[in-house]
C-alpha cells in the first residue's frame, strides 16, 4: 500500500530546494545513499555520480527518504525535476515525462548492479519504492 501521497509529497517538497537539514546517509547494510554528496555504496564499493547523473542520484535519494514507502509518480518527479504543484500537474501526464522517468529508474537499477537492482521496486500504475533493508535508518 503506497504512503499517503500528501504525507511523501510534503517530505519530498520541503527538499526540493536543495537539503536545508543535517547531511544524511540512508541504508546501513549492502546499499546506503548519501543525501550530501552525490554517491552511493553498494556492497563495500563507492558509486559516485557525475553531474550528467545528478537527476539519477536525486531519484534514489527521494525514493530512499520515503524510507521503502511507495512514492507516486507524480511525487517522484516533482523531486526529481524540482517542480512546484502547477509544474508538476502539467508535465507528470505526458509520456516523454514518464518515459525519461522510467530510464532513470533503469539506470538506477544498473547502478545498484545485479545483486541489488531488485532493491528498486515498480509498482505497476502508482509509483516506486526503494528496499534498503530491515534497518534504514542510520
Amino acid at each position: 500500500k503506497p504512503i499517503d501521497s500528501k504525507t511523501i509529497a510534503g517530505i519530498l517538497r520541503s527538499n526540493v530546494l536543495g537539503f536545508r537539514h543535517a547531511p544524511r546517509v540512508y541504508g546501513t547494510g549492502r546499499v546506503r545513499v548519501f543525501t550530501h554528496v552525490q554517491a552511493l555504496i553498494v556492497d563495500g564499493e563507492t558509486r559516485l555520480f557525475t553531474n550528467d547523473d545528478a537527476l539519477q542520484h536525486r531519484l534514489l535519494v527521494g525514493l530512499a527518504m520515503a524510507r521503502g514507502e511507495v512514492v507516486t509518480r507524480p511525487d517522484l518527479l516533482a523531486y526529481v525535476y524540482q517542480l512546484d504543484d502547477g509544474a508538476r500537474d502539467k508535465l507528470s501526464p505526458q509520456p516523454s515525462v514518464r518515459d525519461r522517468l522510467g530510464q532513470l529508474v533503469y539506470r538506477a537499477r544498473v547502478r545498484l548492479g545485479r545483486d541489488n537492482e531488485w532493491r528498486l521496486k515498480t509498482v505497476r500504475g502508482v509509483g516506486h519504492s526503494l528496499d534498503l533493508g530491515p534497518d534504514e535508518k542510520s
